[in-house]
């Protein structure tokens, strides 16, 4: 890949974070299979579906998130639904984000003058 296609694609340290947030946030709103949660987060930050797996694989992993299965048709679904423990490790993340977003403005400011 030439220079600036490289300089277009996001930092794959900063997605890694930045993924397990949105699905996170995903789960916030209903459970969902993932998929749909690969799918949605793919379209979103622009990394393939197969980043999303080992994500919500962690995620389950520090008992942040549990499965359940839902018959379709004839396969297995396995939903994902976001814990108490979930919500909490959310809130912190948020708050982080907050922090680290107000930094990187009043960096932009500063060294840019914008108002």
């Amino acid at each position: 890949m030439n220079k600036k296609g490289d300089q277009r694609r996001m930092n794959p340290q900063l997605n890694k974070g930045i993924l397990e947030m949105i699905l996170l946030l995903q789960l916030q709103k209903s459970d969902n299979y993932a998929y749909i949660l690969s799918k949605k987060a793919a379209e979103s930050l622009g990394v393939t579906e197969g980043a999303v797996y080992p994500v919500l694989k962690r995620l389950e992993k520090k008992n942040l998130v549990s499965t359940y299965d839902i018959p379709h048709g004839k396969r297995v679904r396995k939903n994902y639904h976001l814990l108490d423990s979930g919500e909490d490790y959310l809130t912190a993340l948020l708050e982080q984000w907050k922090k680290i977003n107000q930094a990187i403005q009043n960096n932009i400011k500063e060294n840019f003058n914008e108002n």
